[in-house]
């Protein structure tokens, strides 16, 4: 049984009338969060800080995010992500090849960082070769970048399921 929070009017929420502005729209995972006011603007902080410019690309920061989201079953932030995956150059294929977990067409640090996504959500460990593939293809700071990714999809696929959010007719059209 899902949790039944509605989403606040943007109205009601300063933080969340200000993100309306912007030209990313947020959905209603964000308009749920406005009942937290504070928490929304430190995880729009939060989020904007990891997904945002790096030393790791947006490319490889939206394969981990795929990832994750795919093990977690979590629609609604996949459908969310697909746009952003295809504007980091990730084709339809690629996604196709992340959900089903081909990971055979993907270069090596890639395929290190989608399946490092993939097992940390799975069993919140990563094995010992999974761990070298990763120090072999990215820096100390680049590995924190992309496991701080893995965690924030784990943490909005989970808050997302918990409310059985699901992609509507306007994200569904825009992933195309």
């Amino acid at each position: 049984m899902a949790l039944s929070v509605k989403p606040l009017d943007p109205a009601r929420s300063p933080v969340l009338a200000a993100l309306e502005t912007t030209a990313n729209r947020p959905g209603r995972l964000y308009r749920i969060m406005a009942h937290n006011p504070e928490a929304l603007e430190r995880f729009v902080a939060f989020e904007s800080l990891v997904m945002g410019p790096g030393t790791v690309s947006p490319r490889i920061k939206e394969l981990a995010y795929l990832a994750a989201s795919f093990v977690n079953e979590s629609d609604y932030c996949t459908t969310r992500h697909i746009e952003s995956a295809l504007k980091a150059g990730i084709s339809k294929d690629e996604i196709r090849e992340i959900r089903t977990e081909q990971n055979q067409n993907f270069g090596l640090a890639e395929r290190a960082a989608i399946i490092f996504s993939r097992e940390l959500t799975r069993t919140a460990e990563v094995e010992d070769q999974i761990h070298h593939a990763m120090e072999e293809n990215f820096s100390a700071r680049q590995i924190v970048e992309i496991l701080l990714v893995a965690c924030l999809a784990n943490f909005t696929n989970r808050f997302s399921n918990a409310l059985s959010l699901r992609p509507d007719e306007t994200e569904v059209r825009a992933a195309g």
